[in-house]
């Protein structure tokens, strides 16, 4: 309901305005009247009306006097001023206070409503810009790095795009150069990271530590974090260099020791090249890259493969252990073959452990028993089935996690529909981000979070208006609008009926 409050010194028009017109039926209701200017006053700052009805001529204070102290506090309230005068130098004086409207007395019921109803229609316009806003911004706060990962791949993926300097304003990036390095910050035991954390969020430990190396790294550069394609456990840090030399190793290591100090968690960096332009950002990340899987040991298909591992994906991960067997069978005898089999093995299962460290020694047991298979069976074959066995394992515990998720999500729903309940706010009782809690609700109900939302409320609105008493309005209010215009619109999307329609329908 949108409030007002009515001001004018004859009662007779106060109360007229008040009772001939059923303000009720149009959303709004009436939180007070006043028969001055100074009780106009009062009652816009105790009721915070989002309207006033403010006749000119009152004793004490009058319309005008009385808008400014109200303005002054409420800056966007909408005043509506009535006056029997059809005064010029009044109409200026309106003007100045950002008056919504100036109707002359007598005003017709027709007028009056008009006015009334358009002022409600921009309130509510405005307050979902506000919202939006609002959530928009906590969008942005929330998932920063990984806005700002979906923003930079494609700097990465095509050297020669122009960036948007909105876009690097609002996700706080600089790109200022002149010089640039790409470093990679490899997390040594991510879980360990996340253990101890209070939340168990692996989003919002990495966080943690990215909050952490760009205070350190803003002491002597411009530089920030983002998530990329390198698995769970590495981040991706972006250094503005002023001159062409690499970043301080003895900041660093100062970062090192912080991250070990205070999230009790142990990283490593692996420094790209020195480059002298944005477009030039893709290189220092590939010498980043090939420095970081160089010191593993590492073949550029046995990064793929563990990459598609990683990403669950199985078709990849067959289609890459057949070209690395291929390559090796022409080329190795059987004891090589069978030490890059067992490396690749130990390699999954690490990864596998890193994963879901709950289910690592299960992981263990299968390497085992897939290791004693080598001699007799296709190690090829043996590899991919202990890849899937793990995918398998990986996949059912984040299949059971996001269906307690949504448990968890539903309930809260169900007890808090008639209330206003906003998306961050679930997602935060579920300890995700929304845009992560959207994509998993999705899947697991194949509903959208607003259309189940909007349904239960509906459900209920319709069991009230069959079992009750209550006007459409209130029982919009019961259920969780706040704009019966705006919930006359949806229960009618899903019934086919408007609200009194479907009353009437029932009754019969």
């Amino acid at each position: 309901m949108i409030k007002m409050v009515v001001a004018d010194d004859e009662r007779v028009i106060r109360k007229g305005i008040i009772s001939s017109i059923d303000w009720t039926s149009y959303g709004i209701e009436i939180v007070g009247e006043a028969s001055n200017g100074q009780e106009a006053a009062q009652l816009c700052f105790s009721k915070q009306p989002d309207i006033v009805l403010l006749d000119i001529r009152m004793p004490i204070l009058d319309g005008l006097e009385a808008a400014k102290i109200i303005k002054q506090s409420l800056p966007n309230i909408k005043i509506v001023f009535l006056t029997g005068y059809d005064d010029v130098e009044y109409l200026k004086t309106a003007l100045k206070l950002r008056a919504s409207d100036y109707l002359l007395k007598p005003v017709s019921a027709d007028e009056l409503i008009k006015v009334v109803v358009g002022l409600k229609e921009s309130i509510i316009e405005e307050q979902k810009k506000s919202f939006e806003t609002l959530l928009y911004k906590n969008i942005v706060e929330e998932n920063i790095y990984v806005l700002r990962s979906s923003f930079l791949k494609s700097l990465f993926a095509n050297p020669e795009i122009v960036l948007d300097p909105v876009k690097e304003r609002l996700l706080k990036i600089s790109l200022e150069g002149p010089y640039f390095q790409v470093i990679l910050v490899v997390v040594e035991d991510i879980f360990m990271l996340m253990e101890s954390s209070v939340n168990k969020n692996k989003e919002f430990v990495l966080n943690l530590l990215s909050n952490l190396i760009e205070e350190d790294i803003q002491e002597k550069y411009r530089g920030f974090v983002f998530y990329g394609d390198f698995g769970d456990n590495t981040l991706i840090l972006i250094v503005n260099l002023s001159e062409p030399k690499e970043i301080d190793e003895k900041l660093l290591n100062q970062i090192k020791s912080n991250a070990k100090k205070y999230l009790n968690v142990k990283i490593s960096f692996s420094k790209g090249i020195v480059v002298s332009s944005k477009k030039e950002l893709h290189l220092s990340l590939k010498s980043a890259s090939d420095s970081k899987f160089i010191t593993l040991h590492l073949t550029e298909d046995e990064v793929e493969l563990l990459n598609a591992f990683m990403a669950l994906d199985k078709e990849k991960t067959t289609l890459l252990v057949n070209k690395i067997f291929e390559k090796l069978e022409d080329k190795v005898d059987k004891n090589s073959l069978e030490n890059s089999y067992k490396k690749l093995s130990e390699l999954i299962l690490t990864k596998a452990k890193e994963i879901c460290p709950a289910l690592k020694d299960e992981f263990t047991k299968s390497a085992a028993f897939s290791f004693n298979k080598r001699e007799s069976e296709n190690m090829k074959k043996n590899l991919i089935d202990f890849a899937f066995f793990c995918i398998d394992k990986i996949q059912s515990v984040k299949e059971s996690r996001h269906r307690k998720i949504i448990k968890d999500a539903i309930s809260y729903i169900e007890k808090n529909y008639a209330t206003q309940i906003l998306l961050s706010d679930i997602a935060e009782v579920c300890g995700i981000s929304p845009n992560y809690f959207c994509k998993i609700f999705k899947e697991e109900t194949g509903k959208s979070f607003v259309d189940f939302l909007n349904e239960l409320r509906i459900n209920k609105a319709k069991q009230l208006l069959l079992s009750t008493n209550l006007k459409s309005y209130e029982v919009a209010e019961k259920v969780g609008f706040s704009d019966y215009k705006y919930f006359s619109m949806i229960f009618k999307k899903y019934t086919g009926l408007s609200p009194r329609k479907f009353k009437e329908e029932g009754q019969k």
